[in-house]
């Protein structure tokens, strides 16, 4: 695999039979190249269903989620994806304060509302 034509074009050249190990390290090797390419990932993120979305957006329910205290105070992020395996964020202190605002605010009490910061209980939008 190589980039090409200023990181716009990835020669990609596969004819084998991956097993589960190896399709990893051909994900990963992927995610490594397409980070260097142009145009770069946009940081706003797509919307599921509109025209703009790419349609490969990998969504999942209840991922694995493990979490870590830095000695820098940030927040290690541990997702789990079934496709792309385990995905490691580091959080800022203020992103992780804003996470942490955000799932106070929407998270349901035991009456199921969500009424911490406004009367429509704080909601940003649809769920995804």
């Amino acid at each position: 695999m190589k980039l090409l034509k200023n990181n716009t074009v990835l020669d990609v050249n596969i004819n084998k039979s991956l097993s589960a190990a190896e399709v990893e390290s051909l994900i990963y090797d992927l995610a490594e190249l397409r980070a260097k390419m142009t145009p770069e990932v946009p940081m706003s993120r797509p919307i599921p269903g509109s025209e703009e979305a790419q349609e490969n957006i990998l969504m999942q329910d209840e991922p694995a989620i493990i979490t870590k205290l830095l000695k820098d105070g940030n927040i290690r992020f541990w997702l789990r994806s079934r496709g792309l395996g385990w995905l490691v964020f580091n959080f800022t202190v203020s992103q992780s304060i804003t996470l942490s605002d955000f799932f106070i605010a929407n998270t349901p009490d035991e009456d199921g509302n969500t009424s911490f910061f406004s009367e429509d209980g704080g909601n940003s939008g649809s769920t995804h």
